[in-house]
Formats: C-alpha cells, sequence, structure tokens
C-alpha cells in the first residue's frame, strides 16, 4: 500500500541497500499506515491550498463520501503514536522524497504470466519501473559452439514509466543498456 524510499541508491552498495530495506521494515512495524497516509493527504491538501487550488476540494469532499476513508488517528492514540521517534517509524519524508520507484510484483506473485503495467508516477518522482516474475519462453540463443539455436529461456518483463517533462529517451537509453548487461552478466552485481 506503501512504497517507502531508499535514499541515494546510485551511490550505494548492494549490501547498504539490503541494510536500508532491513530498516524500513523495522521501521513498518512501529509506523500506524494509516496514520501515515493520512499525514501525506494532509500535507498534500495543505500545500494545494496555500497555492490556491481549489479543485483540491473535490478530493476532500471525495474523501468524506468514500466507502473506505482514510482516517487519522486521534486522542491518546494520536499521542501515543507522536512519541514514537521519527526514527523509529516511517514518516511522509519516508514517501514523498523519491525520484525513481521500483514496483516489484514479481517477487511477491512468482507466477505471474506477461508484464506488469500498472504504474503511477507520483511527483518528485519522474520515473517508475515494474518488474514481473521470471518466466520460461522459447527464445533464438548462441549455443558453445556458437551456432544460432532455438531453446527454453529465461525472460523477466519489466515496464518503465517515466515524465516526459524532466526525463526523454537519452536518459533512459543508458538504463536500459545497463540492465541488458547485467541480464547477460549477472555476476556484475557482485561490483556493487
Amino acid at each position: 500500500m506503501i512504497t517507502p524510499t531508499i535514499l541515494d541508491c546510485g551511490n550505494k552498495s548492494l549490501s547498504q541497500i539490503t541494510d536500508d530495506v532491513a530498516e524500513i521494515k523495522r521501521k513498518i512495524e512501529n509506523t500506524d499506515v494509516n496514520e501515515l497516509l493520512f499525514s501525506v493527504i494532509r500535507n498534500d491538501t495543505v500545500n494545494e491550498i496555500k497555492k490556491l487550488n481549489f479543485n483540491i476540494l473535490k478530493r476532500i469532499i471525495a474523501g468524506k463520501i468514500t466507502k473506505h476513508p482514510v482516517k487519522g488517528l486521534s486522542g491518546k492514540g494520536k499521542e501515543h503514536y507522536y512519541h514514537v521517534g521519527k526514527e523509529d517509524r516511517l514518516t511522509k519524508e519516508d514517501l514523498l522524497s523519491a525520484t525513481v520507484s521500483v514496483s516489484n510484483i514479481g517477487s511477491l506473485y512468482k507466477d505471474l504470466k506477461g508484464h506488469f503495467n500498472m504504474l503511477q508516477i507520483i511527483p518528485p518522482q519522474i520515473f517508475a519501473v515494474g518488474v514481473s516474475a521470471l518466466q520460461e519462453k522459447p527464445g533464438v540463443y548462441t549455443d558453445s559452439s556458437g551456432a544460432k539455436a532455438i531453446g527454453v529461456r529465461n525472460y523477466l518483463p519489466m515496464t518503465i514509466v517515466f515524465d516526459h517533462r524532466p526525463v526523454d529517451f537519452n536518459a533512459l537509453i543508458p538504463f536500459i543498456e545497463e540492465c541488458d548487461e547485467i541480464f547477460k552478466n549477472p555476476e556484475r552485481m557482485n561490483e556493487w
């Protein structure tokens, strides 16, 4: 339901990113997700009203009449929750500071066939990657003697969605090329 942020992934090793994921897991145990989402929505709503964007009133009204509204904590529950330090729970900054979102539904549903295409870019994000599950399909490959052959190959379907205002194809092609190189030589990940 939420996508916490791992900051500065480009300058981290794979083991550092793994440590960050473990830290997020620890913080989730102390996080009331409804209160977190409510604080994000409240923050966004206040910012839109400050910009005099009164179209946001539609969201407020819709939030009141929906079957499953997101509600924040109140009373002693809220008081107790906010006594938990920000370093021990997720905050709105953990959700709103990403530039790239990775959705790896294939890791949760290993029998997923085809592509995973339902991605949304949530500002300030500019780029999202959806990773499906590993799939066996027929494919052409070069065998050990250098001849072309057809056989069962592993495929990992991925979907890339990006905001064309800050990013264009010239910025994406190196990313796609790097993914291709990693798939050809997975041991490169050990260098991270």
